[in-house]
């Protein structure tokens, strides 16, 4: 009779891991990060190979047909090089065993700059952008070291990389604060041009009865969108509406 840790790693191996590249960030956001504000941590090339032999030996030994591999922080585009090391790397161990691999990730857009589009497309690494709309949304909480707004250069970087590349999702951060503009703030992705969005609220933010009641009807107006985009032809999705 096999242990349960066999059964375990025969019906679930691991073969898609997220990779956090740093846990410093670019911004210093007033809202609360899942780093907890530390800012220490750097993963060392040696581990993060350890890591794709871990995921590829296992994609082998289990007859998995793909490795995924995401890369995560604080902000990973902080460790450029780093990434393209990585990415690299688990290309070589694709082509030695035959298991495919792709890659993702989340950024803040902050350094998703046009010297970078030929590697991330030549090597399809397609990012999740995490950016809230028109400029007093994500400017209320999402600020530089210096304690500046970070909407202008994350729009201009995001106008530039969905020209290019229109599959690239996005996502909010809604908050109490701003709930109200849910709408506005929504449409304005759209009409950057990004087709998909997803979003995870600031549940510590100050969500009263009544700001829930104000993001329902919100909702309800951003569905009417929708509706208006699909009758134009184009087709524009929210994960969570979705699902």
């Amino acid at each position: 009779m096999k242990s349960q840790k066999e059964y375990d790693a025969k019906t679930f191996p691991v073969t898609r891991a997220s990779f956090s590249l740093t846990r410093n960030c670019n911004l210093r956001c007033t809202y609360p990060c899942f780093t907890n504000g530390c800012r220490v941590g750097d993963m060392p090339l040696d581990v993060a190979k350890k890591c794709v032999d871990f995921l590829f030996k296992n994609a082998v030994e289990y007859n998995e047909k793909e490795v995924e591999i995401s890369f995560w922080g604080g902000e990973p585009l902080l460790r450029w090089f780093l990434l393209q090391e990585i990415v690299l790397y688990a290309e070589e161990k694709s082509a030695q065993t035959a298991v495919r691999v792709s890659f993702g990730g989340t950024t803040n857009g902050m350094l998703l700059t046009p010297e970078k589009f030929d590697f991330l497309d030549k090597h399809r690494i397609f990012f999740m952008v995490s950016f809230d709309g028109t400029k007093e949304t994500p400017d209320y909480h999402r600020k530089t070291k210096e304690g500046f707004g970070s909407h202008k250069i994350i729009e201009r970087n995001l106008r530039a990389v969905l020209k290019k590349c229109p599959i690239y999702r996005i996502r909010m951060s809604p908050f109490a604060e701003r709930i109200e503009y849910f709408f506005e703030d929504c449409k304005s992705i759209f009409d950057l041009g990004c087709n998909y969005l997803m979003f995870s609220p600031v549940y510590e933010s100050n969500f009263t009865e009544e700001k829930w009641l104000i993001w329902e009807e919100q909702c309800k107006k951003v569905v009417d969108y929708m509706k208006e985009l699909k009758d134009q032809g184009r087709k524009v999705e929210i994960e969570h509406f979705k699902s």
